[in-house]
């Protein structure tokens, strides 16, 4: 069908009355919600949907709910082809200054790669055509894992190892950043040297990077910022690594924000390219047979409690992404972007999530026994170690009230502290306190809820060692021989690593912070490289919670919920908004 059919017999696909979609106060003021054009595809769809008026009919809609930018590919068959028509045709409502449009160059096909700069700009030039419009907003080098030259030392498993004691082996080692490490990371530079030359021509506003493999989005926007001109990556999309299955996003994060300077982040493919979902995934997708097996057990499993397995993983990323990334959700159908609206409204209006958190640690506990059976499986779950409330103890470090107009985001480490001290409380976990000099720097800041822990805060410890394992700590904790799991929050807490080989350590991300945020992720990388787990403590509370048929779960749900707001704030701003927004 012609763009000049549809716009003769314009539908009128309406919203149901609500809030609409927001735009993030970000670097490229993306909304909440970025339309996914991938599914506008033979890959996702057949021939009859997407000849008739069906694209255009969930384009109209979007458009009237807020979600106001489009991401789609050259990759993708008929897709820009198919938003260009549809765009075009509601361009009376809908002007081009109204909307956003992101696309992808350098793949073509399931093994057609060309990243030739000759390649890039017909390749550029064709999608404007295509998306029928005289510039674009965002153009991304597509899947550049398949082009750069590989740097890994291993295909499968977790690689969060990448941020620590294996950097090197992942070429992220401190001062080889602008090293080019073979012919595909040339190609890679000249193609963005090329895209560079049509945003100074006025054809491109912004440029980014996509892929899978977190390690090599890393790599290859520090190797683009420490090569001439010496200027950052726009915005990174990286799908399949922030949802129920594997978020390891949150934690390559602070990195990507920090070190590699990128300015957005987006994630994409809430369903994991169709994994997430009822249906299961389609027949190309990279899954093992347990991860599929997983996915069909955790899809009854929802079914059975009234709720959808894609219901389920689009909130779940929805409360993840925050109000700093924009979340890309596939859509090739109204019904698509009802349903995702209605989840969003969910998420953002509701006063009880507490079934939907108990669904998602569900699901999450069946991948998690996936993944223990299949260590090696390529898209596995995120690991983590046991805990067991009875061996955890926390260690809050030097919060106190003179720090509160030096420290990066005092606040928020406050406010994340006293939703795990309510967390600790609830399932009778010790809590061990350390000021610094408090003499002179005062007490831990009064509004830490410590009051509130009664017989379980143990003591507070005053030292004037750059290191929470004074001699006195150490003595507290060999007093208590059942210790296996110790949890740090508070402030400059790279050096307070406890290192003993009996415990295992972890950090709350969203808990600690220092005086210079830059210094943070370098502080984290330093920690995993000693074996610490960097995790959040929204994360660490549901490993501690462990089963949602506990007696404590209502309560702890409560805690969640109640906490919501100051959880997301704090994420945002510790985690990963200090360099988007």
């Amino acid at each position: 069908m012609s763009s000049s059919d549809l716009s003769s017999e314009l539908p009128n696909e309406l919203p149901i009355p609500g809030p609409l979609v927001p735009r993030i106060n970000g670097f490229l003021s993306l909304p909440r919600i970025v339309f996914g054009g991938g599914a506008l595809s033979h890959q996702y769809n057949s021939e009859e949907l997407l000849s008739g008026d069906t694209p255009l009919r969930t384009v109209q809609l979007a458009l009237r709910y807020g979600i106001t930018a489009f991401d789609t590919s050259a990759y993708y068959g008929p897709s820009e082809i198919l938003l260009g028509n549809a765009l075009k045709a509601l361009k009376n409502e809908f002007p081009r200054s109204s909307y956003q449009l992101m696309t992808k160059c350098g793949r073509y096909g399931m093994r057609d790669f060309d990243y030739m700069p000759t390649r890039i700009r017909e390749s550029v030039i064709q999608s404007l055509q295509r998306l029928q419009t005289d510039y674009l907003d965002v153009v991304h080098l597509h899947d550049l894992e398949f082009v750069c030259t590989e740097v890994t030392p291993r295909q499968t498993g977790n690689h969060t190892s990448a941020l620590g004691e294996e950097k090197a082996a992942y070429g992220l080692r401190e001062g080889e950043e602008g090293q080019i490490r073979g012919e595909g990371d040339q190609k890679i530079l000249d193609a963005f040297a090329e895209l560079r030359k049509m945003q100074e021509e006025g054809l491109i506003r912004h440029i980014g990077i996509t892929g899978y493999p977190l390690y090599t989005l890393l790599r290859i926007s520090l190797l683009i910022l420490h090569n001439p001109p010496f200027k950052p990556v726009d915005a990174i999309l990286s799908y399949s690594n922030l949802n129920l299955q594997n978020d390891t996003l949150l934690e390559f994060a602070p990195q990507l924000l920090e070190r590699a300077q990128v300015r957005q982040l987006l994630a994409a493919s809430p369903f994991s390219m169709g994994l997430l979902t009822d249906a299961g995934p389609p027949s190309w997708h990279p899954a093992s047979p347990t991860l599929r097996s997983a996915t069909a057990k955790a899809a009854q499993e929802c079914k059975a409690r009234g709720r959808s397995l894609a219901d389920l993983a689009t909130g779940y990323c929805i409360r993840h992404t925050g109000g700093a990334v924009p979340l890309v959700v596939g859509f090739s159908r109204p019904n698509e972007v009802h349903e995702c609206v209605r989840v969003w409204r969910e998420i953002e209006g509701s006063t009880d999530n507490s079934e939907r958190l108990e669904q998602e640690e569900g699901v999450k506990s069946v991948f998690r026994e996936a993944d223990n059976e299949n260590r090696n499986t390529h898209l596995s779950a995120s690991r983590q170690p046991h805990m067991d409330p009875s061996t955890t103890i926390f260690l809050l470090c030097d919060l106190q009230e003179k720090f509160r107009s030096v420290i990066y985001g005092f606040e928020h480490v406050v406010a994340s502290t006293n939703k795990t001290l309510r967390v600790a409380k609830l399932l009778g976990c010790e809590v061990l306190v350390t000021t610094q000099k408090a003499r002179a720097l005062g007490p831990t800041d009064p509004s830490v809820n410590l009051d509130s822990l009664g017989a379980l805060h143990v003591g507070t410890f005053d030292k004037t060692l750059f290191s929470m394992l004074t001699p006195e700590v150490r003595a507290f904790l060999d007093s208590r021989p059942g210790i296996k799991s110790v949890v740090l929050m508070g402030i400059e807490t790279a050096l307070s690593l406890v290192d003993h080989p009996k415990y295992t350590t972890y950090v709350l991300a969203d808990a600690v912070s220092s005086t210079n945020p830059a210094e943070i992720s370098l502080a984290f990388a330093r920690m995993r490289a000693a074996g610490v787990i960097v995790t959040t403590s929204e994360s660490l509370a549901f490993q501690l919670i462990r089963d949602a048929s506990i007696p404590e779960f209502k309560a702890f749900s409560n805690i969640i919920k109640e906490e919501k707001e100051a959880t997301s704030k704090a994420v945002e701003a510790l985690l990963l908004g200090r360099s988007a927004l």
